[in-house]
């Protein structure tokens, strides 16, 4: 029985396993109270060549800028790709979507809610 089970854990591992690895979340390079700059972690977990497009739904395009759009991996390895929050976004709180797809046809979106106070 536990053989089976070890078994049967290993092949539902085998066959849920993601290539990639992502999240969205407050970087730490602004030290104020304020939120600007997010930081989009991609993580590779195959060792072969991957890429990774990164796009942001919700927010109009001239209020954010991404550092890159792309992302190349060589092997297993991680990047970070920063979103800056522009300081003219109306006070309010502003939900968007980080969507991240490779070619082999991986996907995964993250939703955030920025908060714009007052400046």
């Amino acid at each position: 029985p536990a053989f089976t089970l070890g078994v049967l854990m290993a092949a539902w591992g085998l066959w849920n396993y993601q290539p990639y690895g992502f999240s969205v979340y407050r970087s730490d390079v602004s030290q104020s109270a304020q939120v600007q700059e997010y930081r989009i972690s991609i993580a590779h977990k195959i060792y072969d060549r991957g890429a990774v497009n990164v796009t942001v739904e919700g927010l109009p395009k001239e209020m954010y800028s991404l550092a890159a759009t792309h992302a190349e991996f060589a092997s297993a390895e991680r990047k970070d790709i920063l979103l800056h929050i522009s300081k003219a976004m109306p006070s309010g709180i502003h939900p968007f979507v980080v969507h991240a797809r490779s070619a082999d046809g991986w996907q995964e979106s993250f939703r955030v809610h920025h908060f714009a106070g007052r400046s």
